[in-house]
């Protein structure tokens, strides 16, 4: 486990931006410098990284007194990055802060409560849209301010490839979903598409709805509690459905090798006929498919399992991440790192972040809804009648999840055992809360 662990430490990619507008202070004060971190290398192409990487030249612009000195980390490494800056108490000015480490970073005293910049500007707060600070709040306590609000589970389907091989729709329970698994094996197609190397894919897209269609909304609640267990029968049935789909073939021989972008191509290239993704994914699919292609691919709602305690048109979703300052900054950091905060949460962001796919946390105005691609368009209309779940590496610490990461590859190659990564998994929660 440790050797895996350390695996996920990726290099880290150190991106310094030397605008020089962002060197020339008004005349009236000295350029305040801030520490920035987070998880949006240049090259990525989920929504909020491109909005991102498109606003900033605007951010300095507005601000010239003030200088970034950005960190960008890649996403699967970034978690681990924080938690050692956290423990080490040396958290940058400005940085993502993770649904999960919420708790943690709160026990260790390292971050505390916004409330009060939010409630000192209510232009700004009352601009959020209902629910988003769950993730990144403890009860009340809110301690970072989201940018998104993410369909973390998205299911894609080739409509023109169902119909080539005999599947006239959508199925919409799991028996139905393994027969189409199986006439799409049949014909030489690949079932489902996915590029799980990060280990978050099967995860966060995939898991995260599918053992809620077993468990039911309250699972993740009660495991915390100590009212459950992962090691319950409830539990392991949602890891049996991971290794049903291994044993039918569902997924291309190199799932584990393949990363999410080439998962996400190997999708777009049309001989598959289901993907699990996330919203983030929408651009580098409507990139990648072909003119003739793009109209046949939408999303559906992941297959209700009969005797399962979840609801059908309900999906893994939320914040999970949102942005956050050192409290021990001083007023002038302060000042500046809230000015960064608003600008990368509405206005010009979310409205940039709407236009190419992304779900924006606040409200959106004057975006240019002929902008949206049909793909966008399709799971707008989809994620609006839903209900959004918990996501397992956003509501579980990292030393949980990372055994779910772990695990849920090892059970897709026939390593583990659905029963061996509940106990993993488990032993790990129960460390963390000494039961």
């Amino acid at each position: 486990m440790k050797r895996r662990l350390l695996a996920l430490l990726t290099v880290t990619l150190f991106v310094m931006p030397l605008f020089p507008m962002a060197l020339s202070a008004n005349a009236e004060g000295a350029v305040i410098e801030l520490n920035v971190i987070n998880c949006f290398p240049e090259a990525a192409t989920d929504t909020a990284a491109i909005a991102f990487f498109k606003v900033l030249d605007g951010f300095y612009q507005q601000n010239p007194d003030i200088k970034l000195n950005i960190e960008a980390n890649d996403p699967s490494s970034y978690p681990f990055k924080m938690q050692t800056l956290a423990m080490s108490d040396a958290l940058p000015d400005l940085f993502l802060l993770e649904g999960a480490s919420t708790q943690s970073f709160s026990d260790q005293g390292v971050i505390k409560p916004i409330n009060d910049a939010l409630d000192a500007d209510p232009d700004w707060k009352n601009q959020f849209l209902p629910g988003v600070f769950g993730d990144i709040s403890l009860g009340s306590d809110i301690y970072a301010i989201p940018f998104q609000m993410t369909p973390c589970t998205l299911l894609f389907y080739n409509e023109k490839l169902l119909d080539e091989v005999g599947i006239p729709e959508p199925p919409k329970d799991w028996p139905a979903f393994m027969d189409a698994v199986k006439v799409l094996k049949d014909a030489g197609k690949i079932p489902i598409a996915m590029g799980n190397k990060e280990q978050w894919v099967a995860v966060s897209p995939m898991f995260s709805t599918l053992a809620d269609r077993v468990t039911g909304l309250d699972f993740t609640d009660d495991v915390k509690a100590g009212k459950v267990k992962f090691t319950d029968p409830d539990f392991i049935a949602a890891l049996e459905k991971v290794a049903e789909l291994r044993d039918a073939g569902a997924f291309n021989a190199d799932i584990n090798t393949l990363d999410s972008e080439q998962g996400r191509a190997l999708f777009a290239a049309g001989d598959s006929g289901f993907m699990f993704e996330g919203g983030w994914a929408i651009p580098s699919i409507d990139v990648a498919v072909s003119e003739d292609l793009a109209p046949y691919i939408k999303v559906m709602d992941t297959p209700v399992i009969p005797d399962g305690k979840g609801l059908p048109m309900s999906l893994a979703g939320g914040s999970g991440f949102g942005w956050a300052y050192n409290y021990k900054l001083d007023d002038a950091k302060r000042e500046a790192a809230l000015r960064f905060i608003k600008y990368f949460t509405t206005g010009e962001y979310v409205k940039y972040l709407y236009e190419v796919g992304g779900a924006p946390a606040a409200v959106v105005t004057g975006a240019d809804d002929s902008k949206l691609t049909p793909l966008t368009q399709n799971a707008n209309a989809y994620v609006a009648q839903c209900n959004f779940l918990p996501v397992y590496d956003v509501v579980f610490p990292a030393e949980v999840y990372t055994e779910f990461y772990v695990g849920i590859q090892e059970i897709l190659t026939g390593t583990s055992t659905p029963e061996q990564v509940a106990q993993s998994a488990q032993d790990a929660l129960d460390r963390l809360l000494d039961f």
